[in-house]
């Protein structure tokens, strides 16, 4: 029975293990966490947060696929990307993940920023830094509860 180690959960959940607990007046038990038993300073330290990255990497990989192999505008003087390359790219991708995620509550945004000054001439690639800023989750609640003559 889990209440037979109540003693040792503190430590075990330290330690990134999954748990099971209950809730006075509730009946049956709850996921206690979601630990990934990586640091907890990771991205990846919640099963919630990695749900989020698994998808937002899905899409990316669907959108930027369909660019694979095709021919890329560069900036005449400079030969480097193009604005307007730079910009459809972002695009693309923020849009998608704003329809598939943003819209469906998953992820608050994404900011997708590409280095227009990326030589794509010689080396044939584009390096997309994309961050996704995801909803906070509840781990604890606690409430200051109290008489007063007033309020």
């Amino acid at each position: 029975m889990i209440e037979t180690k109540e003693s040792a959960w503190d430590s075990m959940h330290d330690k990134g293990y999954l748990m099971l607990r209950t809730y006075q007046g509730k009946s049956g038990y709850f996921f206690a966490d979601d630990p990934t038993l990586t640091a907890n300073s990771s991205d990846l330290s919640s099963i919630a947060r990695n749900r989020v990255i698994d998808k937002v990497t899905r899409i990316t990989y669907g959108v930027y696929t369909e660019e694979i192999a095709d021919e890329v505008l560069v900036d005449a003087k400079t030969g480097f990307l193009a604005p307007e390359t730079v910009k459809y790219l972002q695009a693309k991708i923020e849009n998608q993940l704003a329809v598939q995620m943003v819209v469906e509550q998953e992820i608050v945004t994404a900011k997708a920023t590409i280095d227009e000054k990326q030589n794509v001439q010689s080396t044939g690639k584009v390096a997309v830094q994309l961050r996704i800023v995801p909803f906070g989750y509840y781990k604890e609640i606690t409430v200051d509860l109290g008489f007063s003559k007033t309020v």
